[in-house]
């Protein structure tokens, strides 16, 4: 099976998880909190997934732990070739971190993507190998909005982003605008 890692913002990103596994990947998924986890649990559980899961309840900015986990998962279930990640600030190091692990292990393509909140994050050095994309989340200005908006319009934008690998920035407010998000 091909290996993909879902890291960070995991209460969002759950439901990627059984649909991963329908497009043949074994998946990892990184988060501090287990109760977070829980939710791919029940995701994945209510889908029969969950025997291709790998679960880590692990601070993702501990970078000494993130290394020897991101290299014993691979070690352990080969080398990873999709990412999808959604990592809080400081965020540099962590991706980092898993470019220089998964470069160790992989030497030919691999996919990142990675949501973030608008496109003045801190520029990162993508390996060449790395076809990465983009999804950039719209701006709201209540919390509600926000949390509804990253639930279910995110989701959708990865499952785009995954299709549409030559796309490098996807915009989730365009998306919505061209009907995109209903497409997946």
């Amino acid at each position: 099976m091909k290996q993909a890692l879902i890291i960070g913002n995991t209460e969002v990103l759950a439901p990627l998880t059984p649909w991963l596994v329908k497009e043949e990947y074994w998946v990892t998924v990184i988060n501090h909190s287990s109760e977070k986890l829980s939710d791919v649990v029940w995701q994945a559980g209510k889908t029969g997934t969950l025997h291709y899961v790998t679960l880590l309840d692990l601070d993702y900015h501990d970078e000494v732990k993130l290394r020897r986990w991101t290299a014993h998962v691979q070690l352990m279930q080969g080398p990873l070739d999709f990412v999808v990640s959604w990592i809080e600030e400081p965020k540099e190091a962590v991706v980092t971190a898993i470019f220089e692990e998964i470069g160790a292990y992989r030497h030919d393509s691999w996919r990142w993507i990675d949501v973030i909140g608008s496109v003045d994050q801190p520029i990162i050095d993508i390996p060449r190998t790395c076809q990465s994309q983009w999804i950039i989340l719209p701006e709201t200005s209540k919390k509600d909005d926000k949390i509804r908006t990253e639930t279910n319009d995110v989701i959708a934008a990865v499952k785009f982003a995954a299709l549409n690998p030559e796309q490098q920035l996807i915009r989730i407010s365009e998306l919505k605008l061209r009907g995109g998000l209903k497409e997946v």
